[in-house]
């Protein structure tokens, strides 16, 4: 439990040698101790952080494996754990790495299967993170209705229940959706205040990415001096 914790806060720190580094102790202690319940989160460690390390199929890989260990009347004690739900945040991931793989319509069915498995559960956190990392799909489908959707739901539960984690990326994409349906002062605003409030977080992880957003829309509004910073800092 401890090791997984670490994985969790080096990963979101963007410090995601050492996550991985970490969850290969996780994994083998899992193994050792030989209970399936803590199989999810290790694997969810590993293929979560190789992914940002840029080993797609290798994380693809534990994050199939993660999804296949999970089993709800195993994680009941682990939701409180680790604030969400492993098999919630684990189909979330596969679907990122998915669609990086190229496998688009594989990732919006995980994304779905996430939303809905959060849904069964009337587990609010992994509700709220499961719509906030569904965004990242839509987004790179270009699809600013479909994000806009998810990252309102999004702050909506987020702010009903104070989650700053969830809500910044309800932010971000809500944001991002606003200025591709031609709202840009409005949009380009709301990135960039998610942008320091992640920052002012701790938050490392994903925060080229959203540089890069924001940056995009910049670009596409004119703004080229800002856009070419901010590609810069990322």
């Amino acid at each position: 439990s401890i090791l997984i914790a670490l994985v969790i806060v080096y990963g979101n720190r963007a410090e995601h040698g050492e996550a991985y580094e970490i969850a290969r102790q996780a994994l083998d202690s899992a193994e050792q101790v030989g209970d399936p319940a803590f199989m999810t989160p290790a694997h969810y460690g590993l293929g979560w952080n190789l992914m940002f390390l840029g080993e797609l199929e290798r994380g693809r890989a534990h994050l199939e494996q993660a999804v296949e260990c999970y089993r709800r009347q195993h994680h009941r004690s682990h939701v409180l754990l680790y604030a969400y739900d492993c098999g919630v945040i684990a189909r979330s991931s596969l679907a990122w790495a998915l669609w990086f793989l190229g496998y688009p319509d594989q990732a919006l069915v995980q994304v779905q299967k996430s939303l809905s498995l959060a849904e069964e559960l009337a587990h609010p956190p992994s509700l709220a993170l499961a719509q906030g990392l569904g965004c990242v799909p839509h987004v790179v489908h270009r699809d600013a209705r479909a994000v806009r959707e998810l990252a309102e739901a999004c702050i909506h539960l987020s702010s009903e229940q104070g989650f700053p984690y969830s809500m910044g990326m309800g932010v971000t994409f809500r944001g991002w959706a606003l200025a591709h349906q031609g709202q840009v002062e409005e949009g380009s605003g709301e990135m960039h205040q998610a942008i320091v409030q992640a920052q002012a977080m701790g938050i490392g992880v994903g925060h080229p990415h959203r540089l890069v957003l924001l940056a995009q829309v910049y670009g596409n509004a004119g703004r080229a001096e800002e856009g070419l910073s901010l590609l810069a800092e990322a």
